[in-house]
């Protein structure tokens, strides 16, 4: 096979795989939009990594990049005037550096799931499901907690409002 026909085959591939992604990226963030119509406001990360890569650094030493899947609150965007940060699926990304303490450690850096490299935003696709289910089962507990707190609430408020006279 000639060189014409194989770039003839990969612009075929490339446009199939660039199609493909944008495909997937409009349901993301149609994803992420349903996510956010529930107005959860907390944060949750899937425990175990969706990506894992390993690399050297200038002086030789390992750095250990991990990226984890959550629901995780954003920084406002520049163009966002109400200051106000909002939740999104998202990608926490850490870096553990070889020869360091955990101390020293950054904190992780947070990306919008949209925003993050083809690789990871595809990675996530298989995780989400998991993600959704695990969201799922912490809004149970909570709401099974909110509920209880409103019976001792109700409670004590009994106790301390006065019996009505009803002469």
């Amino acid at each position: 096979m000639g060189v014409t026909e194989q770039l003839f085959r990969l612009e075929q591939v490339a446009r199939r795989l660039n199609d493909g992604s944008d495909r997937l990226d409009r349901s993301l963030v149609e994803i992420d939009r349903a996510l956010g119509r529930l107005m959860l406001g907390f944060e949750y990360q899937l425990p175990r990594p969706i990506s894992e890569t390993v690399h050297h650094d200038r002086d030789g030493k390992r750095v250990i990049e991990v990226s984890y899947l959550g629901f995780l609150r954003m920084a406002p965007t520049l163009g966002d005037s109400s200051g106000s940060s909002e939740f999104h699926l998202g990608v926490k990304t850490l870096k553990v550096f070889e020869g360091r303490r955990v101390d020293d450690e950054q904190p992780g850096r947070v990306v919008p799931l949209i925003e993050a490299p083809r690789a990871i935003r595809h990675a996530a696709v298989d995780q989400i499901a998991a993600l959704v289910d695990a969201l799922a089962s912490e809004v149970e507990a909570m709401a099974e907690h909110i509920e209880r707190r409103n019976q001792v609430a109700s409670t004590i408020l009994n106790t301390l409002t006065p019996p009505k006279d009803d002469g």
